[in-house]
């Protein structure tokens, strides 16, 4: 519900960025529990799309102050 009705839009994405982390962690251990290597590699992309998300989102202007 954080992502959604977060006080500030720094909360947002916090709360968006654990899921990510949490994604991550789930697609590693899917990988190692069934010895899938493609599961590794999705789990390598959503941590560039996390950290692509996260610069963007501190070099964005603060047009959404108080959202």
């Amino acid at each position: 519900m954080r992502v959604y009705f977060g006080p500030t839009a720094a909360d947002r994405m916090l709360a968006a960025l654990l899921f990510g982390t949490t994604t991550v962690a789930v697609l590693l251990l899917l990988a190692e529990a069934m010895a899938l290597s493609a599961l590794r590699d999705v789990a390598l992309l959503f941590t560039l799309l996390a950290a692509v998300v996260a610069l963007a989102f501190t070099r964005l202007p603060r047009r959404f102050k108080g959202r």
